[in-house]
């Protein structure tokens, strides 16, 4: 086993000029990166590889959205962040997704710069250690006991 750590990056986009713009973004990365062009074929691949991070256009081609994707991951243990992507991308829409639970929301075409800086941050997220359910009444009553 290398000591080299490789992050793998799910991405899920149906129109392959934007396989191409992300592999040319991420080719002087660590990232690995595995593209889907659908939501089955998405599952397909969380099934068989350990992902840190999910990218998903915003409506996939198979009558899914990237709210099923979200469910998914979040079944995951550690369930990686997932980012959206969306040609529309507004403030509006940037907001729904953070409410909902993605980690954030990019527009089309992929801006180099900011794709990198979310990658990494939620890149750094996705390696932290679950954080420990704290319930403060139950820690008082063991003390008391």
């Amino acid at each position: 086993m290398s000591a080299f750590y490789q992050p793998a990056l799910l991405a899920i986009l149906p129109d392959p000029q934007d396989h191409l713009a992300l592999r040319r973004i991420l080719q002087f990365t660590d990232w690995r990166c595995l593209i889907a062009t659908t939501f089955e074929e998405a599952l397909r691949i969380l099934a068989a590889q350990q992902i840190q991070v999910i990218l998903s256009e915003y409506q996939l081609p198979d009558g899914k959205t990237w709210k099923e994707i979200l469910w998914r991951a979040e079944m995951m243990t550690p369930p990686p962040p997932v980012i959206v992507v969306d040609g529309l991308a507004n403030e509006l829409l940037w907001l729904r997704v953070l409410d909902l639970g993605g980690y954030d929301l990019l527009p089309k075409p992929l801006p180099e710069g900011e794709l990198l800086r979310v990658l990494h941050l939620a890149g750094m997220e996705a390696q932290k250690p679950a954080a420990p359910v704290y319930e403060p009444r139950l820690a008082v009553a063991i003390a008391h006991c």
